[in-house]
C-alpha cells in the first residue's frame, strides 16, 4: 500500500514532460518549411543575383524542396 500513488505521479510526471517539451519539437519540425527567397531575379542588380531561388531560413546552404530538406519533408508529412 506504500507505492499506490507511485503510477500516478508517474502519468503525472510523464504528462509534465510532453506539456514542457512540447513547443520544442513543435517549433523544430516547423522549422523544416520555413524558406525564404533570396536574389529575386529583379532589376537593376539581377546580373549579380548569385543564390536564385528558395532556400530553409535556418541554413542558406540548404535549397527548400530539393535534397537533404526534402526527405525530412516527406518523413513529417506522410509519416504518420
Amino acid at each position: 500500500m506504500a507505492c499506490s500513488y507511485l503510477p500516478v505521479r508517474m502519468i503525472i510526471t510523464a504528462i509534465a514532460i510532453v506539456f514542457d517539451l512540447y513547443p520544442s519539437v513543435c517549433t523544430a519540425i516547423l522549422s523544416l518549411f520555413l524558406c525564404i527567397s533570396l536574389d529575386k531575379d529583379v532589376p537593376p542588380y539581377a546580373q549579380y543575383a548569385v543564390a536564385k531561388g528558395w532556400f530553409m531560413q535556418q541554413d542558406s546552404n540548404v535549397r527548400c524542396f530539393q535534397g537533404v530538406h526534402l526527405l525530412p519533408l516527406i518523413l513529417v508529412r506522410f509519416g504518420h
